[in-house]
């Protein structure tokens, strides 16, 4: 016979984690949807599916079920408003945003969200969805307007203290060092290149790479670099490497250009998102 060996009962004592119910596991859902438009504005239902079922066979439809059920609900927390692409987006309602509020999120309804339907809509969609990917790899990511709302790790004035300017996102990594000078995280910069920026506007992105290279740190969050997402059918690429060219000299682009990332995205007609490739600046 066989005599239970110390680890075997502890194992048996050790209390089972309890399987949530399928309404817990809705519920779950239904305030990370929530989370997630209230943090980027606005939504689509193609971003929900990416996010919460990236996995998922029937992720399209799960993510469509789940919106119908916030929009349906009474009152109701989301809401569909046409964008600038004749597409449906989903914003805040008030309900919402009180929803959120009760489970300690700062939100605001988008019943009034120029940016769904106004120029800069394919912007914000395109820097929604890389920042959402970049959770997926497990790196935290708030866009502009989350940082307006004061999600992110610093405030709005932090931000631009660290890096000079506004930039579209930022990507937090906390610091894995111990001690008194240990740094808190990590904060690297995210430009968006939609419509072709002016030469000026390009060289001042650029120069988030210097402020990397010198150790700017707010807070204790230390700025680590700058990355540049961009459509891969267009030119930003090989126009980013010319600026570099034209701004830094061959020293210093030994010195900057590891500071600069590069994500292309194959986009396709009406905002649809194939594969992310990242790389580094050549120049």
């Amino acid at each position: 016979m066989r005599l239970f060996e110390t680890g075997d009962l502890a194992a048996l004592l050790r209390p089972r984690a309890r399987r949530l119910s399928s309404s817990e596991v809705r519920r779950q859902a239904e305030l990370a949807a929530l989370r997630m438009v209230g943090k980027y504005g606005h939504s689509t239902v193609s971003d929900l599916a990416a996010f919460l079922y990236p996995r998922g066979k029937c992720s399209i439809q799960s993510a469509q079920r789940l919106a119908r059920r916030l929009i349906d609900r009474s009152p109701g927390l989301l809401a569909e408003r046409q964008n600038a692409l004749g597409q449906r987006s989903l914003v805040l309602r008030r309900g919402g945003v009180a929803f959120l509020e009760l489970h300690g999120t700062h939100a605001h309804h988008g019943m009034d969200l120029a940016s769904v339907t106004g120029p800069t809509f394919r912007h914000h969609a395109m820097t929604a969805r890389f920042c959402q990917r970049q959770e997926l790899l497990g790196v935290s990511a708030w866009s502009e307007y989350a940082i307006g709302l004061g999600q992110a790790v610093l405030l709005q004035k932090e931000v631009h203290a660290l890096c000079g300017k506004l930039p579209d996102a930022i990507l937090y990594t906390p610091g894995k060092e111990t001690g008194p000078n240990a740094l808190r995280g990590h904060i690297e910069a995210v430009e968006v290149e939609q419509a072709k920026k002016g030469t000026i506007s390009l060289a001042r992105c650029l120069r988030l790479a210097e402020r990397a290279c010198n150790g700017v740190c707010v807070r204790g969050h230390q700025l680590t670099g700058v990355v540049f997402v961009f459509d891969s059918n267009q030119a930003h690429e090989s126009r980013i490497a010319r600026v570099a060219q034209s701004i830094w000299g061959a020293t210093e682009r030994a010195r900057f250009a590891k500071y600069v990332r590069l994500a292309s995205v194959d986009l396709k007609p009406s905002l649809v998102f194939g594969e992310w490739k990242m790389n580094a600046l050549e120049i």
